[in-house]
C-alpha cells in the first residue's frame, strides 16, 4: 500500500529534481502497479499538520501491519500513533517472518523495529572507536601526557555521543544539527591524532588504525548530513 502523497511527491522529485525521462516515469508506474494507492485525508486546519502526518493519518485509516519509511521524523510520528515503523531494511527482514511472527511496538518493551544495530553501522562505529580512544587516553597518561590526550578523549567520545543524540531527536533539523556536531567532532580528533603521532610524542604507540577510523567517521558522517539536508530541502 502507498499513499497518495508519496505517489506525488515522488512524481515530482521525478520531474524536477531529476529532470526524469518518460522512460523513468514508465518504470516508476510499473512499480506501483500492484499497490493500492490510500487516499489523502481531508485536511483539518491543525496548525502543525503536514504532508508527513497526513501520510501516517492515511496508513492508520488503512489498517496497515508496518509502516516503512527511513525517515526518523516519521518513525517517531508513527510510534506516537501506535503505529509499527521499520526501516527498508528491517521490513525486507519481516519478509523472511511467517505472517503471525510480525512484532509489534509493546513486544518485549523494545519498541518499533526501527534501527536495528547491523542497519546503524554508524553507531556501531563510533561506539567502537570511543572505546578505543578511551583506551588510548589511558595510555598517554601513563606516559604523562596529558594535554593532547584530553583533546583527543573530549573530542572522540564526543562523536558516538552525539550520534546516539541524533538517534532521539526531535526534528529532522535536530537530526542534522546532531550530525553535524558529530562530522566536526570526528575532524577535529582526526587532526589531533595525526598532531599527536606526527609530534613523536608517544613512543611506539601505532596510531595508524585510529587514524583510519576518524578518517572513516568523517566520511560517513559527512555523507549522512549531505542527504539528510538534501532530503529536507525536497521536502519544503
Amino acid at each position: 500500500m502507498v499513499s497518495q502523497l508519496v505517489v506525488e511527491e515522488l512524481e515530482d522529485v521525478l520531474r524536477n529534481k531529476l529532470s526524469a525521462s518518460k522512460d523513468a516515469f514508465r518504470r516508476s508506474e510499473l512499480l506501483l502497479e500492484n499497490a493500492e494507492v490510500v487516499k489523502t485525508p481531508q485536511l483539518t486546519g491543525s496548525a502543525d499538520e503536514t504532508n508527513d502526518s497526513r501520510i501516517i493519518q492515511a496508513a492508520a485509516a488503512a489498517e496497515i501491519d508496518v509502516l516503512v519509511t527511513g525517515d526518523f521524523d516519521m518513525q517517531s510520528r508513527a510510534s506516537a500513533l501506535g503505529l509499527l515503523p521499520v526501516s527498508p531494511r528491517g521490513f525486507l527482514e519481516l519478509l523472511a517472518l511467517p505472517r503471525d511472527a510480525y512484532p509489534t511496538p509493546d513486544d518485549e518493551g523494545n519498541g518499533p523495529l526501527v534501527s536495528e544495530p547491523q542497519s546503524n553501522p554508524i553507531k556501531e562505529k563510533s561506539f567502537a572507536f570511543a572505546l578505543e580512544v578511551v583506551n588510548l587516553y589511558q595510555c598517554l597518561q601513563d606516559q604523562r601526557e596529558y594535554v593532547l590526550s584530553k583533546q583527543i578523549l573530549r573530542s572522540g567520545t564526543s562523536i558516538g555521543a552525539n550520534v546516539e543524540e541524533a538517534t532521539a531527536a526531535e526534528s529532522r533539523a535536530d537530526f542534522i544539527h546532531k550530525m553535524k556536531i558529530a562530522m566536526k567532532e570526528s575532524r577535529e580528533t582526526h587532526y589531533w591524532l595525526r598532531l599527536l603521532d606526527q609530534s613523536e610524542m608517544i613512543g611506539d604507540i601505532d596510531l595508524t588504525g585510529l587514524l583510519s577510523q576518524a578518517d572513516e567517521l568523517s566520511r560517513m558522517l559527512t555523507s549522512i548530513t549531505k542527504t539528510a539536508s538534501e532530503n529536507a530541502k525536497c521536502r519544503r
